[in-house]
């Protein structure tokens, strides 16, 4: 029974060792999200690097670009216009996407989530627009 745990604890370390590798093809080296998060709570912050970058995102059947979208719909549509929307449209530009494209995508999106909630999503996005080019001088 002991090697059963261990085996599945060994499995949530790949797991999190393969997430925060594919964290920072998007996001860079800057591990802040994770030390904040280990700061308040070690386990959920490896649950969210091994669950979400170490499992979902290396999935097979769609391209990173395509996961990017439907999670800025999401956050989107969510109202949740801060620091994850923030954070996931500089990913997105990483994973391939073009400004103009980012803001096609909030254009589509205002006629479902409304204008205010698109305009807020703009904005938004000006600031990871910001982030984006400052990374890249």
């Amino acid at each position: 029974m002991a090697h059963k745990n261990n085996s599945k604890k060994t499995k949530q370390d790949n797991n999190v060792k393969s997430g925060i590798e594919k964290f920072e093809t998007f996001f860079g080296k800057d591990q802040k999200i994770f030390d904040t998060l280990k700061k308040i709570s070690p386990d959920f912050a490896d649950y969210s690097a091994g669950f979400i970058y170490g499992d979902l995102f290396l999935r097979e059947g769609i391209d990173d670009k395509t996961r990017f979208v439907a999670i800025i719909g999401s956050l989107i549509g969510q109202g949740n216009t801060g620091i994850p929307l923030r954070r996931y449209i500089f990913g997105a530009l990483h994973a391939g996407w073009t400004k103009k494209e980012i803001v096609e995508v909030i254009i589509i999106l205002s006629a479902y989530v409304g204008f205010p909630s698109a305009v807020v999503a703009l904005y938004t996005a000006e600031d990871a627009f910001s982030d984006f080019d400052n990374e890249i001088k």
